[in-house]
């Protein structure tokens, strides 16, 4: 898999698990079921990478499989608001930190788009943002910068 197609792997993962946080929280544990397995294969696959990277991604490996560890404790006692608090609290933070790492490929496509105003924009989620940026006053963004799905 290369850099572009996990960096999107990941966006992926992040907007899913938001989705579960959610169900979870509401209480609908079968759809959160139905998309957790998909979750955890793309999670599979995201520790994969970092350990293909080497070194400089150890200490990120060994922070995900402590959070996934503690998840499945709490999924396997069944608590559904610790196990929400858990990608909440501890998943998504090192899925934001990866994305963070945005490979330089993937960059400069996005850099290439900017035009007219016209700007796309990568946000903490992974996913695009479009910001219009008039040559005069003050530009803004078509939706928020934190997960525009």
């Amino acid at each position: 898999m290369g850099d572009y197609e996990q960096y999107r792997n990941t966006a992926w993962t992040i907007d899913r698990t938001m989705c579960v946080i959610d169900l979870l929280r509401e209480q609908n544990k079968h759809r959160a079921g139905l998309l957790m397995p998909k979750i955890v294969t793309s999670l599979q696959e995201i520790c994969t990478m970092l350990s293909e990277r080497g070194e400089a991604q150890v200490q990120l490996l060994l922070r995900m499989a402590g959070a996934l560890q503690e998840y499945l404790q709490a999924q396997e006692y069944g608590d559904d608001l610790l196990c929400a608090d858990l990608l909440e609290g501890r998943i998504l933070p090192l899925l934001y930190e990866i994305q963070s790492q945005v490979p330089q490929d993937v960059a400069e496509k996005v850099q290439a788009q900017r035009s007219a105003g016209l700007a796309i924009e990568l946000t903490a989620s992974g996913f695009y943002t479009l910001r219009y940026q008039p040559k005069q006053g003050h530009g803004f963004y078509l939706h928020g910068n934190t997960n525009p799905m």
